[in-house]
C-alpha cells in the first residue's frame, strides 16, 4: 500500500485531460452499449459488487463552479481557463474515485488520465492526493511486468478513501475562488 509520506515522483509538466462529471452531464457514450474494458471482458477483473459507497457528491459550490465551466467550453462564450481545466479534471476523478467506478474511467488511456488528474490535484494543493496518483502511474510504468489495473485501482481508492486530506472542501475552496477572479475580471 502507498504512504502518504511517500514523496514518490514529483509532478512534471502536464496536458490536462478533462473528462465528463457523469452526475454533471449525460456524456453520449453512456447512451450506447459501448466496448466493456478489456480487464472485464478477459476476466482479469471482475467489477465490485458494492458500488454504492457513502460520498454525497460535490458540494454545491463546486457544482456551481462546474456547471458554469462547462457552459462556457459548450458555448465558446470564453475560454476556460487552465485552472478551471484543473478543476473539471480533479472533480472528475474525484468523483469516479468516490464513487467506486474509478476502474471504468482509467480503462481507457489510464496514464495519461492519472498524470492529469496528478497535476490537477497538484495544482489545487492536494499533495496527499496527487502522490498517490504518482506513485499509482509510476507502479503501472515501472513495474515489469506491471500490476493488473484494477489492483492499482483498487489501491487509489483505499488510499483516497482513508485520506485525511479535505479534497470536498478544498475543491469547494478552489471553486469559489475561480469564480471570485472570474467575477472580478468581468467587473
Amino acid at each position: 500500500m502507498w504512504d502518504f509520506a511517500d514523496t514518490g515522483s514529483g509532478p512534471g509538466d502536464y496536458s490536462l485531460y478533462p473528462v465528463v462529471d457523469p452526475k454533471i452531464t449525460l456524456h453520449y457514450e453512456a447512451l450506447e452499449w459501448g466496448e466493456l474494458p478489456l480487464a472485464i471482458k478477459t476476466g482479469l477483473c471482475m467489477p465490485r459488487n458494492d458500488t454504492s459507497g457513502n460520498w454525497e457528491g460535490h458540494q454545491p459550490a463546486t457544482s456551481a463552479r462546474l456547471l458554469d465551466v462547462m457552459t462556457t467550453a459548450t458555448s465558446g462564450a470564453a475560454k476556460v481557463s487552465r485552472s478551471e481545466k484543473a478543476l473539471f479534471t480533479a472533480c472528475e476523478f474525484w468523483a469516479s474515485a468516490r464513487n467506486r467506478n474509478l476502474l471504468g474511467q482509467l480503462s481507457d488511456d489510464a496514464i495519461t488520465q492519472l498524470r492529469a488528474a496528478e497535476a490537477s490535484f497538484t495544482v489545487i494543493g492536494l499533495t496527499q492526493v496527487a502522490g498517490v496518483l504518482g506513485r499509482a502511474r509510476a507502479e503501472l510504468t515501472e513495474t515489469h511486468p506491471p500490476p493488473a489495473l484494477c489492483d492499482v485501482v483498487e489501491k487509489i481508492e483505499k488510499c483516497l478513501a482513508d485520506s485525511g486530506e479535505p479534497v470536498d472542501q478544498a475543491l469547494a475552496d478552489f471553486a469559489s475562488e475561480l469564480a471570485r477572479n472570474r467575477l472580478a475580471r468581468h467587473t
